[in-house]
């Protein structure tokens, strides 16, 4: 029952089901490959699709359907033409074009991320506890794909704070507020063992190895592109035309 690696459980299981749903007749994981767009154009078209569809399904499908929330997000803020505006810079945005051809669990972590905030902003207008705690059910899953998703209470935090401040209420007692401790409930309700059986095998529950030690042991080369990335000043005068 203890975690034989550190990362959440929850990727892995999405791919195994739709393994089992799409390639249940194959042997599982014989043509699996992290960089999905150079090996697609290496094989033919019906060996690909037979192969690797349940497996590129599963970002792909991430990636869309991120892209769908951040229109709802932006339409619901501000208006229309920002929605659109936000979907458009998702659509081009590096990292999630990177990692939309990949088997990685950035689009489906960052996709559990943005629907937990947005139902959380939906409940809380409704003043709904039970929508509250629905909504940290998917911030937990999305724990069980990356730790750090966990980051996310920082945001709800914010939220309530400002609202808070606003209304005329004590802004620091958020803590307490009954939608905040609802959404926090309902995440560990969903990533609370798996961060507890963590904590038991590394003595941290958000546990990540040493970087340098990731670059020494890379086998997909994941990590030296990452290091070879652009810095975030660069990224961010990208998009400052936009």
């Amino acid at each position: 029952e203890l975690p034989l690696f550190y990362k959440g459980p929850f990727f892995s299981s999405v791919l195994t089901a739709s393994h089992h749903l799409f390639a249940a007749s194959d042997q599982p994981y014989v043509v699996v490959f992290s960089n999905l767009f150079r090996k697609a154009s290496q094989l033919k078209p019906d060996i690909f699709f037979k192969a690797q569809f349940w497996a590129v399904i599963i970002p792909l499908l991430s990636s869309l359907l991120m892209i769908c929330l951040t229109f709802l997000f932006g339409k619901k803020l501000f208006n229309t033409r920002v929605g659109l505006c936000a979907a458009f810079l998702m659509t081009i945005n590096p990292v999630d074009v990177i990692a939309a051809q990949r088997l990685l669990a950035d689009d489906l972590a960052t996709f559990l991320l943005v629907a937990s905030l947005f139902l959380f902003i939906l409940s809380y207008e409704k003043r709904s506890c039970l929508g509250a705690i629905f909504s940290g059910f998917f911030c937990g899953f999305s724990v069980l794909t990356k730790q750090n998703s966990i980051l996310l209470f920082s945001t709800v935090g914010t939220y309530i704070f400002m609202d808070r401040h606003a209304r005329g209420e004590k802004p620091f007692l958020f803590v307490l507020d009954k939608f905040f401790v609802s959404y926090v409930l309902g995440t560990l309700f969903i990533c609370g063992e798996w961060l507890l059986k963590v904590y038991h095998v590394y003595g941290n529950p958000f546990y990540l190895p040493d970087p340098h030690q990731m670059v020494r042991q890379d086998l997909s080369g994941w990590f030296r592109l990452l290091e070879g990335r652009p810095g975030l000043a660069i990224l961010f005068f990208f998009y400052l035309p936009l």
